[in-house]
């Protein structure tokens, strides 16, 4: 079946007219017209675009796609928009007939476009050991091209494929020759975006000093643009590492109040302040900028909304707030998604200090060093219990119980 026949046949199950779906879709009449009685062949971006709109998904139509379309070029930006689109399983059928286009048809002349695009398709699937395999392939490809953009960008994809797959050495640096290359263009704004990246994954390696240093470099150079609060962030909590906590809350509480600062960063921002005024002994400030992030818990990922419900809980438990804590840990086992390995300890550990079942989530690949912290503050507030309760029978009162 042609796609023009399969097109004509999702609107009419949809019970569109040709005005009705043009109009829907954004596209003009006469041109879903066309394409709809085989005048005109369908641009694949526009396709995706109109598709989407009236909620056709890619399976009903994309099989007719590659059952008539050979041209590699085509098939190329039908990969790019579905990509664009998140349909990853769809941008796949049609990169692999791309590619095989290319081959045989094109003298393998958009395959660096055809590797480049397979590997941020596997990257955004989690499949980094293959998106490795096909970064490596664009790599390999542009060795010798003379196309200074391409090979930084190539650079940078390969670092952060690299990263996510454990080769963190080589990611380091790929991402100094990503900047080179930016720098040589003079695209500040890309220089900015790769010091990010490296300021993370410096982060993620416990290397606060160069991490530090990474993002003030990608918050000079992405000054008016986006990404440049993430730049800020990561600045201010390097900071807390490098100079002490105290030195960091001006900072966070800049990110807090920023105009433009998105929901998300300024409730990572939240969730680190309370870490930094926990430390610093204010713990009921520090639940405060807890609760306050979690008022839009609904526009955070799971991740992020379990470390602020055990943030919360740890500060309770400095307080001694028991009630709160128990009514926290077992808000945190509502949460559903992936979590934070530390935080997941932790609220384990609190648990069995209050005697209640933990979190199911298991800590597995998680090294024991990231508990430190957590095990050795938990076991403090134990022991900071017992003391109370001991004191409290001594002195004739009640022990101090959950609630």
């Amino acid at each position: 079946m042609s796609i023009d026949t399969v097109l004509r046949e999702q609107r009419t199950q949809l019970g569109l007219t040709v005005a009705q779906a043009a109009s829907r879709g954004g596209v003009t009449r006469s041109y879903l017209s066309m394409v709809e009685t085989g005048q005109r062949a369908p641009n694949p971006e526009v396709l995706v675009r109109f598709t989407n709109t009236l909620g056709i998904p890619a399976e009903a139509w994309l099989p007719a796609f590659l059952e008539d379309e050979w041209r590699c070029q085509r098939l190329v930006s039908l990969g790019r928009a579905l990509f664009e689109a998140s349909d990853y399983t769809a941008a796949r059928r049609a990169l692999t007939r791309a590619l095989h286009a290319s081959r045989f048809d094109s003298n393998g002349r958009y395959n660096s476009e055809i590797y480049m695009l397979l590997g941020r398709v596997r990257y955004a699937e989690g499949r980094y050991g293959q998106a490795l395999r096909w970064l490596r392939r664009v790599s390999r490809a542009v060795s010798h091209s003379q196309d200074v953009r391409l090979k930084a960008a190539t650079d940078f994809n390969l670092a952060q494929c690299m990263a996510k797959a454990g080769h963190e050495i080589e990611a380091l640096a790929k991402y100094d020759a990503a900047v080179s290359g930016f720098r040589t263009l003079r695209l500040w704004a890309l220089v900015g975006k790769v010091w990010l990246a490296k300021g993370n994954l410096l982060l993620d390696q416990s290397m606060y000093m160069e991490a530090h240093e990474a993002y003030r470099n990608a918050v000079r150079f992405l000054k008016g643009q986006p990404f440049q609060d993430d730049a800020l962030l990561g600045v201010a909590i390097t900071m807390m590492f490098v100079q002490g906590p105290s030195a960091s809350v001006p900072l966070f509480r800049k990110i807090i109040d920023g105009e433009h600062t998105s929901v998300i960063v300024r409730a990572k921002a939240c969730d680190n302040l309370a870490t930094a005024l926990r430390e610093l002994g204010l713990y009921q400030e520090a639940v405060s900028q807890a609760r306050s992030a979690l008022e839009t818990r609904d526009q955070l990922p799971p991740r992020l909304v379990a470390a602020l419900l055990a943030e919360e809980a740890l500060s309770y438990a400095r307080m001694g707030d028991l009630g709160s804590v128990l009514k926290t840990v077992e808000e945190y086992k509502m949460v559903l998604g992936e979590k934070d390995g530390q935080d997941i300890a932790a609220m384990r550990i609190l648990a069995r200090v209050l005697r209640v079942e933990p979190p199911q989530e298991r800590v597995n690949g998680v090294v024991a060093d990231d508990h430190e912290h957590h095990v050795r503050e938990a076991l403090q507030i134990l022991q900071s219990t017992r003391n109370a309760e001991t004191a409290a029978r001594r002195n004739g009162g009640t022990s101090v119980e959950p609630a």
